[in-house]
């Protein structure tokens, strides 16, 4: 609880419709609710007994068993046919059975089979129906019949590999193949565990990379790190593209590099993002726990260059995509690097629309606060891991063209303690272009009606006693009564974001799970959406493409009914938006100049691509200094001016592979946090608990949760120098009017 009261008076504008209904089911919830289409939801409370939903989360009856509630740990949906649902059961010892309960009828009724021993990570396969895959401590199992029957698909002398006394490493399916990897201990050449692939479930194993010790896998890259056995304590990362996979003899794994050498020792790797083509990195330094430097990828995910650094970090990295929006990105700089764990932090927001190519300030609205030279600073995801603050933070949704809500100051930055008034609600209609202010105080906060429909919790009142609506982007709000009062954690509807209809997850005045239900429908509804309220909402060249869709005109009042459609993509002509400078390189021209230059850094030689000529192609290329960011769709333009030198390959080609920058680095944690971050994965709490286990959140925290070319923006620019970083104690940030 956060403690805090304040004493305001809002006034809301009062519209001829009916009043919502807000409702307290009585369930208290130990994890989000899991969505199985826009109807039908799932959720678990704290006995561990599973709720289902078949009117959007609305009215809920708890599943049962032969008269008894179901007792489950782990949810599973097939992927091809929607009306499979399995509950899992795991037991805890070798000898006992773990209970399996399959639907075949959208969780209305279940069946009852077992799996003697536990069974661990089960997933559905990502090419077969009711084909799954899981674990049972070093065993590999499979059911082809979505958890009737299991089979055991590995040998004694096919162990998974245990990483030390704590837990055994999953199987992860291949989603090129529908084979699945796994890591088999000791069954390298030398006795080392080493990655495996499997297409014949289970039959036979490739041997693909010795000393493999952590895997995991995205719809668009799998990622493997790599113990480095000469080096003891250092270790290797490999990605390969899931999308279009390199052609070499290990299925396109390639080594990774990364601009820092042995100087740098890195801790913690984390994927923030890899949906558009490139994988984004954050890397937190040993010595360096608030914060991190994030790496852009090549398109082939394994060259890395310098995006951003000083990001802020608190269990994630305030680094976040815009949703929908290819290639932009949002992230918080820390300010005053040197300020010690018991000084809050200083941050300022930064956006790019050129996947880090240039970076801008967010621009304050007009209808907020005078503060000359001050910008918009928003929270990130660190202020949802902090349960003393629980600010919404910056939230895009895939189906709201142009829409972003988020909370902070207009102030030259943020702390991390700020004073509470100071904290408000604002909302852009252009991918963050402009913004409003929408709301006097900080907020949490979720869309509905596809983007039309904005339902928020005030999350300064302690305990507040109502909810908040709008259906006109925050021109108006209006205000709904709940069943008592509530410290709001967290507002969840369908992850299309098409419902009208909200699940709230809340705790009452004694720190008591709540689950309470908004239902704005019916009456309660403004008309729906005509053409005449609609307006074209026309893009900026992103990754290459100028997209227009149709959305509601400012301050109409209304609700959509259907998903915003695309009414045109036109692909761009290239320009210096749309490459970067090369690893290895530098850039030595400004933000504004009209063409980019890069320089070699160091000792540093172009790379180049002549080991492709050993895997049997004509040519290959050489650097010119520039690498087109990936993901970007753009033609022509400036192509011709960036583009590497292609030369023919030797004959007899056979060249020893370069690495390059490649640097040995420390992989201790690998944890995929991806696709709209926090907000994403509320929705979506099956990844999200994958998530929690490894980086040891608890269900307590307020929201369970993912560049700039180097050099081009001076120290000066952010008001910082490394040997000079300002260092402000707690009373100078609380009292200084510039955050």
């Amino acid at each position: 609880m956060k403690g805090l009261s304040i004493l305001l008076l809002f006034c809301f504008v009062a519209l001829a419709i009916g009043t919502p209904a807000v409702k307290n089911v009585g369930i208290k919830w130990n994890s989000s609710p899991v969505y199985l289409n826009s109807n039908v939801t799932f959720i678990n409370d704290a006995d561990s007994k599973y709720w289902r939903s078949s009117d959007s989360g609305i009215t809920w009856s708890q599943l049962k068993f032969g008269g008894n509630p179901i007792v489950a740990s782990h949810i599973v949906f097939d992927n091809f046919d929607k009306n499979y649902v399995l509950l899992l059961q795991s037991t805890s010892t070798a000898g006992g059975a773990s209970k399996v309960y399959i639907s075949s009828n959208q969780g209305e009724t279940f069946v009852l089979a077992s799996f003697t021993g536990p069974l661990t990570r089960v997933s559905a396969s990502p090419k077969t129906s009711k084909l799954l895959l899981a674990h049972s401590a070093g065993k590999i199992v499979m059911s082809k019949d979505f958890g009737s029957t299991w089979d055991v698909v590995n040998s004694a002398d096919k162990q998974l590999y245990r990483l030390g006394s704590r837990y055994y490493l999953a199987p992860f399916w291949d989603p090129v193949t529908g084979g699945f990897f796994a890591i088999l201990d000791k069954f390298g050449s030398n006795g080392e565990p080493c990655l495996t692939f499997s297409n014949d479930t289970g039959k036979t194993y490739t041997k693909l990379i010795t000393n493999a010790v952590e895997i995991n896998s995205t719809p668009k890259f799998t990622y493997i790190g790599v113990v480095d056995t000469k080096n003891i304590g250092k270790s290797f990362l490999y990605v390969r593209s899931n999308i279009s996979p390199y052609n070499n003899k290990i299925m396109g794994f390639l080594e990774c590099s990364f601009p820092f050498g042995d100087d740098l020792i890195a801790n913690d790797y984390r994927i923030i993002d890899d949906g558009d083509g490139a994988i984004w990195m954050g890397v937190v330094f040993q010595g360096k726990s608030r914060y991190g430097s994030v790496y852009v990828s090549n398109d082939r995910g394994n060259v890395f260059i310098l995006a951003k650094e000083y990001v802020a970090f608190s269990d994630s990295f305030d680094f976040s995509p815009l949703v929908g929006v290819p290639g932009a990105y949002l992230a918080n700089i820390v300010q005053n690097i040197k300020a010690d764990n018991s000084q809050p932090l200083l941050t300022q927001s930064w956006i790019t629309y050129d996947n880090g190519g240039e970076w801008s300030r967010l621009t304050p609205p007009a209808n907020g606060e005078s503060c000359p030279g001050c910008y918009l600073n928003t929270h990130g995801l660190s202020a949802f891991m902090d349960t003393s603050r629980g600010y919404g933070p910056f939230y895009t949704i895939e189906n709201g063209p142009g829409l972003i809500v988020a909370t902070g100051t207009i102030k030259p930055s943020l702390s991390t303690q700020p004073k509470v008034e100071r904290i408000h609600t604002f909302l852009s209609r252009d991918n963050g272009k402009s913004w409003s202010n929408i709301y006097v105080n900080g907020t949490i906060y979720e869309f509905g009606a596809y983007g039309s429909l904005l339902v928020m919790a005030d999350c300064v009142i302690e305990n507040t006693k109502t909810l908040l609506y709008s259906f006109d982007q925050g021109k108006s709000v209006q205000s709904v009564d709940m069943p008592g009062a509530y410290d709001v954690i967290n507002i969840v509807t369908d992850p299309e974001n098409a419902n009208t209809k909200f699940v709230i997850l809340a705790q009452d005045e004694n720190d008591v799970p709540s689950v309470l239900t908004l239902d704005i429908s019916g009456s309660d509804l403004p008309r729906a959406c005509a053409d005449a309220d609609m307006i074209d909402f026309q893009s900026t060249c992103l990754l290459g493409v100028q997209t227009t869709y149709s959305v509601v005109n400012e301050g109409v009042r209304c609700v959509l009914t259907n998903k915003p459609e695309i009414e045109s993509a036109v692909i761009c002509n290239c320009t210096i938006d749309d490459f970067e400078c090369d690893i290895g390189y530098t850039r030595t021209s400004n933000d504004t100049d009209p063409t980019l230059t890069c320089a070699l850094t160091g000792s540093s030689s172009p790379s180049t691509t002549q080991s492709d000529c050993d895997n049997g192609a004509e040519t290959y290329t050489v650097t010119r200094g520039f690498r087109k960011v990936a993901g970007t769709k753009c033609i022509n333009g400036v192509e011709n001016q960036y583009n590497p030198n292609i030369l023919k390959c030797p004959s007899n080609s056979a060249h020893k592979k370069s690495k390059g920058w490649i640097a040995a680095v420390v992989i201790l944690v690998l944890v995929a946090v991806l696709g709209g971050a926090g907000f994403f994965l509320y929705k979506n709490p099956d990844k999200l608990e994958l998530i929690k286990k490894k980086i040891g959140m608890s269900k307590d925290t307020k929201y369970s949760y993912i560049g700039i070319k180097p050099n081009s923006l001076a120290d000066d620019e952010f008001g910082i120098e490394d040997d000079d970083a300002q260092i402000l104690n707690d009373n100078d940030l609380q009292d200084d009017d510039n955050f």
